[in-house]
Order: structure tokens, then C-alpha cells, then sequence
């Protein structure tokens, strides 16, 4: 709506047809925002976001305007444009208030259709803002709150497997807004036949889907066996996916070690009460095998991507060419392909190459200090002796940490902020499915992919300060649950007996990080996150010395980044390997389908 209604905006400008345009200049404006459903006071986000420049958001329109909105509710029949406009004029006009507005808005969001196609293009977004405005205005709603309700229900009683993931988002919504209090266990038992119905027709990823939604409703309605059942069922998915992908054709042990990674986190959230029951744990031993055996063999699979430097204009151009007009799977996978990590040893070595060079330099210590004059890093002298010391060893690692931030802002600048605005112009994801992308990564814990999600999204929302408080503490989190799954002690016990964890910082310095994380990883999180060399994002996060600026600036932006990427990636090389075997068997089928010699007797 919002090209529509600005291309014919201009054309009315251009053809001397003010008053025209500006009416249709409104109405673009109107549309332009995004429909953004987890706030009740801020539904509106901007469209685009431009370092201190934004599009419209709903405190831009004059009262003119918004008495114009109002007087022209009645007239839209679009029921989408009509939403939106009467949702603008509840917002904005306070004296008097104008319930019949809401009102209006609820009607006009709610006709749009509980079906799959609609559901995806906006009905999420439209039905739970209806149910916001419903609960809020209570007994001015009238019914339309229980409407809803039997409404979605209705529509999850009528839905099959073939819907995939709209009944499983469907009874996500419902959840929120606390719906179906009633009978918890009906809409569970329905989910759990989606997921038997997938399950029996070899749809492993739809059954997982169905088995974990109707999990979290057992859990609700307080059915720990039901939870626990559906639960070490969505696990039996993730390890039929990795048998197939270790032992078929188009093999990948590689990704088959996600899998095996994410059938163990899903067996882990079964309560102890109910394990006992199901030999919960003795099938964990037995995938922690098979995983190891996996992840021995994921080595032969490994390789290197990299490609050659250019100046800043061609990087810029190129990274929007890498991302611009693609699907948006590829455009992410490509978004996160723009660096290929950091190569330790080689950061090593052209670090004390510079130190050498400069000798002058290198002799004299140095001191960082922050934005308010404290002295919070210092960089020692060194000997340039043949034999290193442990000084000479922390100001190589200075070095590098500081060279490496040299790169960060190349990337951040040249590549990710650029290929960003184009992603978020071209391709509107939302928060949900941020949300399903950290729960398909198995390198996310499973009782954090929400919170994960959540930061995710915040950054490609273009809200950095959201996404750095929310995804550095939960970085911490994943390294812990990590290290402690291969068996690491990540606490302290004190002289009285009292058990703390360890931070990042002490984490990152266990000798299993780096078989855990491999090398690359582990020195990025230490210079980004740990260092006082680099932003120390981590620290001055848990004391409260990260301001705005902070949070959007180069490295802020590359945290976000580092953490998609993390998860991503993750994501993707079961993803794109999963692809390119369903290509390949379909490809044979037609194959052996063409070459079959043809019957003698046909008619």
C-alpha cells in the first residue's frame, strides 16, 4: 500500500493535484509504519531507521491529520487501511478520547481470514493487535475479545499438517494472550495429532514443530507427563534427521552433529520426575556417542571460504549486490558470509611483525583509557628479547586485539551496515520468526531461544540497545551451558561453602572453550567482549557504562552481528545441506523415472 499510494502521490503532485497528493501523502505515511504486536502503547515502528533519521511514526501526524483519519474511517473499505487508521486515531486523539475508534480497529483487524496465506502477509500481527485492543478496553469490546477466541480456536480445531507452521504459531498467539484457559489440554492433544500426522508421513521438521507446541501447552494445563512425552518425542525427530544424514546419500556429519547436539538439549528439559519413565538418561548417553562420533567425522568435511579485499566503495556496493533481490535465506547466508572469522595465528604473527617493525613503538608501554578518564587497560613494553615473556605475550595480545577491531569497523561499515538497510528494506521478517530460527540452532540452549530471538530481532529492528542488553548476557549463558555439557566446572566454591559462577571472562580462559568453540570464536568473544583492549562489552554491560552511543555504535552493531552470525550459521549448514539433498534424491527420482523402459503391452 504504502509504494501504491506514493507513486500515486507524486504522479497527483506532478500533475498539479495538491490537495490530492497531500491527502494521498497521508495515507503513504499512514502505512508506511510497521505493525508491531508484543506493545499495547507502541504498535508502530518505523519503516527504516537512518543513524538519527527515521520514516514516520505515528507522533508525526499533526491533529489536523488526525481528525482527518477519523473522518474518513468510515469511508475506507480496505479493512487493512481502515485498521490502521482508526488504530491511529485511538493513539494519537486524547481529548476526547474516542473508543469507537478501537472499536472500529478491532472489527476491521479481525476480518482478516484465520488462513495460512493471510495469516503470513499480516494476520499474526492484525489478530493479536485486535486482542490487545480488546483486552484493554474490556467491557467496550463488548464479546469481541471471547469471539476471538472461539474464533482461533475454531480455526486450530480445522487446521491440519498440511498448514505447517500456521496452527503452531495460531496456538502461539492464543498462549500469550492466556486463551483456551479452559481446556489447555485440548489444544495440547491437538497439536501432539499435528505432530503424529507429520511424524507418520516423514515430515521430521513439522512433527518437531507440533511435538514442542504442544509440550509448552501440557506444561500449561499442568500435564507433566503429557510435556514430558511430547517433549522426548520432538527429540526422537532431531535423531531420525541425523541417522538420515549421516548414513545416506548426500551424507553430512556436520550437520547430522546438529542434530544429534539438538536431540540432547531437548531430552535435557525433561524434568527429573518424569525421566526415570522414558530412560531419559540413558538415551542421552547414547547420543552423546553417536554425536561424538559425528563430530569426529564432521572434520573431513571442513574447508575454507575466503575472498579477495577491495577499497571501501566497491565493498560497500558489493555487500548490497551479496544481499539485494535474493530469497531471504540466501540473502542471510550471505549476510553472514562477509567474514570468515579470525584467524588466530595469523593475527599473532602480523602483530609482532608490526611491533618488531616499529621498534619505537613497541618499546614503550601504553595506557587506554575511557571516555571519562579512567585508566582501564595498560599495555606493557616489550623486550623484543628471542624468548617471550608474559609481558611480551600481553602486549601481543593487545595488539591484536586492537588490529582486530580495526577490521571489526571495516566490516561494520563497509559490509554489514550497508547490506543491513538493504535487508530491512526488502524483506520483512518479524520476531517470531527470529525466535524459530534460535530454536532450530543447536548452539542455542533450548529454554533461551525466546530471549535469544528476541535480541536478534531487536538488532535487525534496528533497536541495538535492546539487542546488545539482551544477547551479551546471553552469550555468557550459551558459552556456560556449553562448557558445562563437555563436562567443565564453571562455578567457585568459596571458603564458606557458598557456590558462585564465573564470568565470561573466567570461561573463556578454560582450556575446553577453545575445543568447544574452536579458536576463531573464542578470541573474538574474549577481544569484543572481555578485553579492556577492545569495547569490553560484557563488563561495562553488568556495571551500567553502556549508553547509547555505545550500544549503536561499531562494535554494538558487530555484537549483534557476531551473535546472528553464531546462530545463524549454525542454522544454515543443516539448512542449505538438507536442500541440496532433497534436490539431489529428487533429481535421481526423475532420473531412474526417465530411463524406465516402457511397457510393451500399453495401449
Amino acid at each position: 500500500m504504502w509504494h501504491a499510494l506514493s507513486n500515486a502521490a507524486r504522479a497527483a503532485s506532478e500533475a498539479g493535484a495538491h490537495e490530492r497528493s497531500k491527502v494521498l501523502w497521508l495515507l503513504a505515511d499512514a502505512t508506511s509504519m510497521r505493525l508491531t504486536s508484543e506493545s499495547a502503547n507502541q504498535p508502530f515502528s518505523a519503516m527504516s531507521v537512518f543513524g538519527d533519521k527515521r520514516t514516520t511514526l505515528p507522533e508525526d501526524f499533526t491533529d489536523a491529520d488526525i481528525d482527518f483519519f477519523h473522518d474518513v474511517v468510515p469511508l475506507v473499505t480496505n479493512s487493512r487501511l481502515q485498521a490502521r487508521l482508526a488504530d491511529l486515531v485511538w493513539l494519537r486523539k486524547h481529548s476526547p478520547r474516542v473508543p469507537d475508534m478501537a472499536v472500529a480497529a478491532i472489527d476491521a483487524y479481525r476480518l482478516l481470514p484465520l488462513e495460512l496465506h493471510s495469516w503470513l502477509r499480516d494476520g499474526r500481527e492484525s489478530w493479536s493487535r485486535a486482542l490487545h485492543l480488546s483486552r484493554n478496553l474490556r467491557a467496550t469490546a463488548g464479546t469481541r475479545f471471547d469471539d476471538m477466541e472461539s474464533a482461533m480456536r475454531a480455526a486450530l480445531d480445522n487446521s491440519t499438517r498440511v498448514d505447517r507452521f500456521f496452527p503452531r504459531q495460531l496456538a502461539d498467539v492464543m498462549q500469550k494472550f492466556g486463551l483456551e484457559r479452559r481446556d489447555r489440554t485440548g489444544v495440547a492433544t491437538k497439536l501432539e495429532d499435528l505432530g503424529k500426522q507429520a511424524d507418520d508421513e516423514g515430515d521430521l521438521e513439522g512433527a518437531r514443530t507440533f511435538y514442542s507446541a504442544a509440550a509448552s501447552w501440557y506444561g500449561r494445563a499442568g500435564d507433566k507427563v503429557g510435556a514430558a512425552r511430547t517433549t522426548f518425542n520432538e527429540s526422537e525427530c532431531w535423531v531420525r534427521q541425523a541417522q538420515a544424514r549421516a548414513e545416506g546419500a548426500q551424507s553430512s556429519q556436520i550437520v547430522a552433529t546438529s542434530f544429534y547436539e539438538n536431540a540432547i538439549q531437548t531430552l535435557r528439559t525433561i524434568g527429573r520426575a518424569q525421566r526415570a519413565a522414558l530412560s531419559v538418561d540413558e538415551r542421552i548417553e547414547e547420543l552423546r556417542m553417536s554425536l561424538a562420533e559425528a563430530g569426529e567425522k564432521s572434520l573431513e568435511e571442513m574447508g575454507m571460504i575466503s575472498t579477495p579485499g577491495v577499497n571501501i566503495d566497491e565493498l560497500v556496493s558489493a555487500a548490497r549486490r551479496d544481499v539485494s533481490g535474493k530469497p531471504v535465506l540466501e540473502a542471510l547466508a550471505n549476510f553472514c558470509a562477509f567474514y570468515e572469522g579470525a584467524n588466530v595465528a595469523r593475527a599473532r604473527e602480523e602483530a609482532l611483525e608490526k611491533l618488531r617493525n616499529f621498534p619505537l613503538q613497541a618499546l614503550m608501554s601504553s595506557t587506554l583509557m575511557s571516555a571519562d578518564g579512567r585508566v582501564i587497560a595498560k599495555r606493557p613494553a616489550m623486550s623484543l628479547n628471542a624468548q617471550m615473556t608474559d609481558t611480551d605475550e600481553e602486549a601481543i595480545w593487545a595488539s591484536m586485539v586492537q588490529d582486530h577491531m580495526l577490521t571489526v569497523q571495516l566490516l561494520v561499515q563497509g559490509q554489514v551496515a550497508p547490506a543491513w538497510h538493504v535487508l530491512v528494506l526488502e524483506h520483512r521478517l518479524v520476531e517470531e520468526e527470529f525466535m524459530q530460527l534460535a530454536r532450530n540452532a543447536s548452539i542455542v540452549p533450548k529454554d533461551r531461544a525466546r530471549l535469544v530471538g528476541k535480541g536478534l530481532y531487536a538488532g535487525y529492528d534496528g533497536d541495538f540497545v535492546t539487542a546488545v542488553h539482551i544477547l551479551v548476557p546471553q552469550l555468557e549463558n550459551l558459552v556456560r551451558h556449553h562448557l558445562k555439557a563437555g563436562g567443565a566446572i564453571t562455578s567457585h566454591l568459596d571458603n564458606t561453602g557458598v557456590v558462585t559462577e564465573n564470568g565470561l571472562s573466567t570461561l573463556m580462559e578454560l582450556p575446553l572453550a577453545i575445543q568447544v568453540f574452536g579458536e576463531g570464536v573464542c578470541f573474538e568473544i574474549k577481544a569484543l567482549f572481555c578485553s579492556p583492549h577492545g569495547p569490553n562489552l560484557r563488563n561495562n554491560l553488568a556495571h551500567g557504562l553502556l549508553d547509547d552511543d555505545a550500544c549503536t555504535s561499531v562494535p554494538g552493531v558487530y555484537a549483534w552481528w557476531f551473535m546472528f552470525r553464531l546462530v545463524f550459521t549454525n542454522f544454515w549448514n543443516r539448512h542449505h545441506q538438507s536442500l541440496a539433498s532433497a534436490k539431489a534424491q529428487q533429481e535421481q527420482s526423475e532420473q531412474a523415472e526417465d530411463e524406465r523402459p516402457a511397457d510393451p503391452d500399453a495401449g
